[in-house]
């Protein structure tokens, strides 16, 4: 039977761009995050995948290395893949495969923007973001969040004006009071929290870089943000679970 440290090893060696950042991590500088993966064992020699990523824009010191972006690597069935030690041999070709499925537009050194926006939206309506209405296919405001950023990097206007406007649409049908149990504010309060956070790109700038020489992320390889200027906006055709099956068929 494996280790888990064995384990851990076996999966950083199919993504060797990736670092380790902790003992259950794997990250890549991105432009204004680390993206990777987490091998988490919620249970005694029980383990499961989850790609991860966290902000670097943010100032406050008990905030760093909160995730911003958690996704538990699932099956064709939509289940979440979990593997005991005793079987990661006969399991770990499958799951590894199921990840690169799923995980497959945003799991490399190099990028391309609409393949990121493409991912962030759909793991967004697939997990619902955790403050939207229950069942809501709208964008979640931790993934609104994430994009902005993203386009606040790039200094790219049009990504930045299309997120914005799908802020406005999303909170149209979230539940109010759900949303502020969830986030501690009000909608309202929300989206003026990310126009100052967004607001003075220098600063926003000068933030993350200075996050960059943090000893952990300093030592992570840099991946990055590719073909910025092919970018469209992103148009569902398919619905999560359509669109899962669809990778799985593939």
């Amino acid at each position: 039977m494996k280790t888990y440290k064995e384990i851990f090893t076996e999966w950083h060696n199919e993504f060797p761009f990736l670092k380790q950042y902790s003992p259950s991590t794997l990250f890549q500088k991105v432009g204004p995050m680390l993206i990777g993966l987490r091998i988490e064992q919620p249970w005694e020699e029980i383990y499961r995948v989850i790609l991860e990523a966290i902000p670097l824009w943010k100032t406050e010191r008990k905030d760093f290395g909160n995730t911003i972006l958690y996704d538990p690597l699932l099956n064709k069935k939509g289940g979440q893949v979990l593997t005991t030690f005793r079987h990661h041999d006969l399991d770990f070709k499958e799951a590894l495969e199921d990840a690169k499925k799923l995980y497959g537009l945003v799991l490399t050194p190099s990028i391309p923007l609409n393949d990121l926006i493409e991912y962030l939206d759909i793991q967004s309506t697939r997990l619902h973001d955790n403050c939207g209405s229950k069942g809501s296919r709208s964008k979640g405001c931790r993934t609104i969040e994430l994009e902005l950023a993203i386009a606040t990097y790039l200094n790219k206007e049009e990504l930045y004006n299309d997120i914005w406007e799908d802020a406005i649409k999303a909170t149209k049908v979230w539940d109010a009071k759900r949303f502020k149990i969830c986030m501690g504010i009000s909608i309202e309060e929300w989206l003026e929290s990310l126009h100052s956070m967004f607001e003075n790109r220098d600063k926003f700038i000068e933030t993350v870089e200075w996050n960059y020489q943090r000893p952990r992320v300093a030592k992570l390889n840099t991946g990055y943000i590719t073909k910025v200027d092919e970018y469209t906006r992103y148009v569902p055709k398919l619905s999560w679970r359509e669109k899962l099956r669809s990778l799985f068929i593939k």
